[in-house]
């Protein structure tokens, strides 16, 4: 389920992307960048993945017009406690394998 909106329903994207740099990426993150795609990229299969809210959104509805009451379920939330140093991560993840061109993996149903 998509929604698509008229222009005058837009916000004007400027003043959320105020904070982003408009200079060129250090050639560092841009080989990174390169190297993970590379690394990542592999054949895609629309088929293996499946819409997890679409599907819920549907056994809610069908749940509603058989007369039951609905009860949201409580969200585990993180605490933000464990901070990661986002650039080391990759370029370990970078270093650590040697796997290239490895697909896609399909999205699995949660309950």
């Amino acid at each position: 389920m998509e929604m698509l909106r008229y222009a005058d329903e837009l916000r004007d994207p400027a003043k959320y992307f105020d904070e982003v740099p408009t200079g060129k990426p250090q050639k560092e993150m841009i080989d990174l960048a390169v190297q993970l795609i590379d690394k990542k990229s592999g054949p895609f299969d629309a088929k293996k993945f499946e819409d997890h809210y679409g599907t819920a959104l549907k056994e809610l509805v069908q749940e509603k017009m058989k007369g039951h009451t609905v009860i949201a379920k409580g969200i585990e939330r993180p605490s933000g406690g464990n901070v990661v140093d986002l650039m080391e991560a990759l370029r370990k993840s970078v270093e650590g394998s040697s796997g290239k061109g490895k697909p896609a993996r399909g999205g699995k149903k949660r309950a």
